[in-house]
């Protein structure tokens, strides 16, 4: 995965899929990885997206996985700006697109 300046690393998994590993020592949060791995897959600006907070509390989000680690089990699954997001306990943020 490729670093990033907002505290997360960026990768492809297969077509239609994203991860970003939230490195939350470099001030990164779960929620903003969400908003910034959809808009990167959409191509937009983050601000361009609906608020997070339509589909999901992002304080809560950030405090269920305030402690992440590689192998933290755990994860939750929601649908946002059009896309099944996956945050797991390992800092992983997984965006697909729904079928």
């Amino acid at each position: 995965m490729a670093p990033r300046q907002d505290g997360t690393e960026s990768g492809t998994d297969a077509p239609g899929v994203h991860t970003v590993r939230v490195d939350l020592d470099a001030g990164g949060s779960p929620s903003d990885a969400v908003v910034t791995a959809v808009a990167s897959v959409r191509g937009e600006d983050p601000t361009a997206l609906d608020p997070l907070h339509e589909s999901i509390d992002g304080d809560a989000l950030d405090t269920l996985f305030a402690d992440v680690s590689d192998d933290a089990g755990g994860y939750v699954e929601f649908t946002y700006a059009g896309y099944d997001v996956i945050v797991k306990g390992d800092g992983r943020v997984v965006v697909a697109e729904t079928e």
